[in-house]
């Protein structure tokens, strides 16, 4: 049985730590497919667009140093639809109160490029793509603990004959794809 101080001890420290914190960054992701649809048997491109709110960094997705937690995406995929490649965008270097060297970072609005291979035997249908993005949000001063913002990517499958429409044009041109990393 559990003393009646225990739940009302653990609101307190988590409410003193969240003080300590002052209300946390802001950080929102949408995500945005090349087109309005996509067809059987071939790739699709999407964008998953973050955004900072103003003064806040995240640790690139290949930091400098080993003990830095990286800003990764996950992505977990339905039967047919394979990733082909995720590519992070180039880190800015820059130096912290709290670092005596230049940190990878990224900060403001950054988007992840993410490329998945549907099978050709997958039927028309509406797919979704389990996604979380893992980062940790700091400022020049301190760190948040790590989180993980979870994304659901729709994918609509249409039949081959039903044209699709360019969307994001340019959203996807500021992507550098030919810098993916091949999903092993």
């Amino acid at each position: 049985m559990r003393k009646p101080g225990t739940l009302l001890s653990a609101l307190l420290i988590c409410g003193l730590t969240a003080a300590q914190f002052g209300g946390g960054p802001v950080v929102d992701v949408i995500t945005y497919a090349e087109t309005d649809a996509a067809h059987a048997g071939k790739s699709l491109r999407i964008a998953v667009a973050v955004k900072l709110g103003p003064g806040w960094h995240v640790n690139a997705n290949k930091p400098l140093d080993e003990y830095l937690i990286p800003t990764v995406l996950e992505v977990r995929t339905p039967e047919g639809i394979r990733i082909e490649g995720i590519v992070y965008p180039e880190a800015k270097l820059l130096r912290f109160s709290f670092a005596e060297e230049d940190m990878a970072v990224y900060e403001g609005d950054f988007t992840i490029g993410l490329i998945v291979r549907l099978s050709e035997e997958l039927s028309p249908g509406d797919y979704t793509l389990d996604t979380v993005l893992k980062y940790q949000a700091c400022d020049d001063k301190q760190c948040f603990p790590p989180a993980r913002e979870k994304i659901a990517i729709p994918i609509k499958v249409v039949p081959d004959n039903q044209e699709l429409s360019p969307q994001h044009q340019d959203l996807f041109a500021a992507i550098d794809f030919s810098a993916i990393e091949r999903a092993a």
